[in-house]
């Protein structure tokens, strides 16, 4: 097939044939004359044009600092070290976990130790009916029959693969009927 058969395909065709449109919105072809044109370009938040914006007053926030209070400033030192002491009191104590998996690793060991250590003794154990080990036979299934995707109620997808005479023809008949 030559390219000019593949014209009149839709770009879902075309995509399998590797001819893909871009996945871009479509170009305008009539833009505007009049000093909107600019305007209707920016989607994007930023000045793509080019052009000056225009000037907007706006009022300047004065940066100066706090005013000093000596006694809120105290007391903030006086809670600080308060919190400190809480902090370094609990940080000399273990925490409940590790004083709990401590306890329970006692108890293991002294159960360990309590137990009387008596010889293992290994014995065979022969199967006097050898037919218990035996694996049951395998059920064989039918195999299933199987049903058109139609019946199923899916779709079913194929490939339509034509000759340049028949391109033509279904073009021209698509042509006749307006489709």
């Amino acid at each position: 097939m030559n390219e000019s058969n593949f014209a009149s395909l839709s770009s879902g065709l075309l995509a399998r044939k590797g001819g893909a449109k871009p996945a871009m919105r479509p170009q305008v072809a009539i833009m505007p004359t009049d000093g909107s044109a600019a305007h209707n370009l920016e989607d994007l938040g930023w000045n793509d044009m080019g052009d000056e914006e225009p000037h907007r007053d706006s009022t300047v926030l004065q940066l100066t600092p706090e005013p000093a209070n000596p006694q809120a400033a105290a007391e903030a030192r006086e809670n600080d070290a308060v919190a400190q002491a809480k902090l370094a009191e609990e940080a000399g104590r273990k925490p409940v976990i590790v004083e709990q998996q401590e306890a329970i690793a006692a108890k293991v060991a002294q159960q360990a130790v309590a137990a009387p250590s008596r010889p293992l003794s290994v014995v065979e154990h022969t199967p006097q009916n050898n037919d218990a080990f035996q694996a049951p036979d395998a059920v064989h299934r039918m195999p299933r029959k199987r049903r058109s995707a139609l019946e199923r109620g899916k779709r079913a997808a194929f490939t339509l693969r034509l000759d340049a005479d028949r391109h033509l023809k279904l073009r021209l008949a698509c042509t006749l009927r307006n489709r």
